[in-house]
């Protein structure tokens, strides 16, 4: 039983790895470049496209929708 906990527990680990690193480039890439990390490769890239708003634009016009919506 408890290697079937284990198990579980460690391909959610491994399959989150790509998603945590997406999310810290994301959020903080200025700060991982400065600490010397290399870019990150194509599936990651592919994440953080997913992750980002295309621009500042798509983050106003969302709010500006909810905030009409709620009216």
């Amino acid at each position: 039983m408890r290697q079937g906990i284990f198990a579980t527990a460690f391909e959610w680990l491994v399959a989150s790895a790509p998603l945590r690193e997406a999310w810290a480039w994301a959020v903080a890439d200025e700060a991982l470049m400065s600490q010397g990390w290399p870019l990150p490769g194509t599936r990651i890239a592919a994440l953080i496209d997913l992750i980002e708003p295309d621009d500042e634009g798509d983050l106003t016009d969302h709010a500006q929708a909810h905030s009409r919506a709620d009216n």
